[in-house]
């Protein structure tokens, strides 16, 4: 029930009430008995004191400002109950205005962050799952690190070979293009050291140049959402660009196929670096990925 207390105030009085106020699932009259007491012990106060009624009233005001605006901020947020309609009244019976403890307001604001995220990750799923549908794997893997909080483990610095820490950029550059260049160009293994004499077949194969249809089925199998390469193109260009210049590219094709010699810009590609696990400074503990165009795919 409630209860009071005057404080001296150097520029006056502040009246303070504490009060605990029946839950809102409590019954009417224990609702009624309670503001007519905290009515009583309020206009006993001298109207000129501060009055400040404190505790917990087990009431929720909501977002309904125009309900009230002279006793109710524009930040309150969820709906009112019928407790929260009572201590309305009760204020602008008084010229009171109603304000949100700390508490209550860490409360709200975790809630609200937690709606958030909930929607955050029911958005991306739904994201992946149509990138799944449609076998755009790289889609779903940053999706779903995205999901998950998985940030890419990156670094700029690396160690030289005796495992001293390089920070000047040139000494890093020439250091991982060292250390690919030597994963990547291994020394070819002799067919003849692994694979024994066997007795050449003739096969049946096609060796006439690419006809329109099989150029077409070709582009058709190309996959959308390929990692670019230097060149810019996508494989949605390429598969946008069969039919309108087909002459061009029969022509191409041709020709590479009777010289059997690939253009020297297709054969450019560009190195990428992932992480696979241990000390991110260690080049060995990254595999290098030659991102081709896609124009050679078509070969």
């Amino acid at each position: 029930m409630p209860g009071s207390k005057v404080v001296m105030e150097p520029h006056g009085k502040l009246s303070i009430v504490a009060c605990y106020a029946p839950t809102n699932e409590a019954d009417e009259i224990e609702k009624d008995n309670f503001y007519e007491t905290l009515q009583s012990i309020v206009a006993e106060i001298p109207r000129h004191n501060i009055i400040c009624v404190v505790g917990d009233v087990n009431a929720k005001v909501g977002s309904c400002r125009n309900y009230s605006p002279e006793v109710m901020g524009q930040h309150e947020i969820g709906d009112m109950n019928e407790n929260g309609a009572l201590l309305v009244d009760f204020a602008l019976n008084n010229d009171l205005v109603i304000g949100v403890s700390y508490r209550e307001i860490d409360k709200q604001v975790k809630k609200s962050v937690q709606t958030d995220k909930r929607q955050f990750i029911e958005q991306k799923a739904a994201l992946a799952e149509e990138a799944a549908k449609k076998g755009d794997l790289k889609t779903v893997y940053r999706l779903t690190n995205e999901m998950i909080g998985v940030k890419p483990n990156r670094t700029n610095l690396v160690r030289d070979e005796n495992g001293a820490l390089l920070t000047d950029p040139l000494m890093i550059d020439e250091r991982w293009a060292a250390h690919l260049e030597n994963l990547l160009n291994r020394p070819r293994i002799n067919d003849q050291d692994i694979i024994p004499d066997t007795p050449f077949m003739i096969l049946n194969v096609n060796e006439e140049p690419p006809s329109p249809e099989e150029i077409i089925a070709t582009f058709r199998k190309l996959r959308n959402g390929r990692m670019l390469g230097v060149d810019g193109i996508t494989s949605e260009m390429l598969k946008t660009s069969v039919r309108k210049y087909m002459t061009v590219w029969v022509e191409l094709l041709t020709q590479i196929w009777s010289d059997q010699k690939v253009p020297s810009d297709w054969t450019k590609g560009t190195i990428i670096r992932l992480f696979k696990k241990g000390d991110a400074l260690v080049c060995g503990n990254w595999r290098g990925i030659n991102i081709m165009l896609i124009p050679i795919k078509l070969l």
